[in-house]
């Protein structure tokens, strides 16, 4: 079966304790490769985490990075974020904004909702994006105020978007 899904919860964790680095999953994932089964894609499931500016922007620099890096990482497989109810700010959207307009990016499902996202930066980036599929802005202020950039930039002949599920305050 191609459709079979292994999900690997880390919960009671500290976000910023050693026990949640990447890479103590990096030996499950490793050995999935090894045996009958690849990992194929990895959703990161942030939601709740309360993760910081600093860190968030780490994790999407890695993502962007991760194609071109020296040593193959498992952040180039990620296709899934889901980032509610974290501080996402000026910094950690900057980077994340780099990444939805770089070639390599993969993510199909980015969840912001709750958080402090910057809607100027995130309609921009969506312009040029061509891997994103599924976006959730639910509660996110002042983001009401970018749904028609965000609609031009997807009925604008010959757009790349192909986003086409928004989740949001509006409907």
């Amino acid at each position: 079966l191609t459709a079979n899904k292994l999900i690997v919860t880390c919960s009671g964790v500290d976000p910023h304790s050693e026990a949640f680095r990447a890479a103590h999953l990096a030996p499950l994932m490793d050995a999935c490769d090894a045996s009958d089964y690849s990992v194929r894609s990895v959703g990161l499931y942030f939601s709740d985490g309360k993760l910081k500016d600093n860190l968030l922007k780490n994790v999407f620099k890695r993502m962007r990075e991760a194609p071109n890096a020296p040593m193959p990482t498992h952040y180039a497989r990620v296709n899934a974020l889901h980032l509610a109810w974290n501080e996402a700010g000026r910094e950690s959207m900057q980077e994340l904004c780099d990444l939805l307009t770089s070639a390599s990016c993969t993510l199909a499902l980015l969840d912001l909702s709750y958080t402090a996202a910057d809607g100027f930066l995130l309609s921009n980036a969506l312009k040029t994006n061509r891997s994103l599929t599924s976006l959730d802005v639910r509660k996110v202020p002042m983001m009401r105020d970018f749904y028609k950039p965000i609609g031009e930039t997807l009925l604008a002949p010959g757009a790349t978007c192909r986003l086409g599920f928004v989740r949001c305050d509006a409907f």
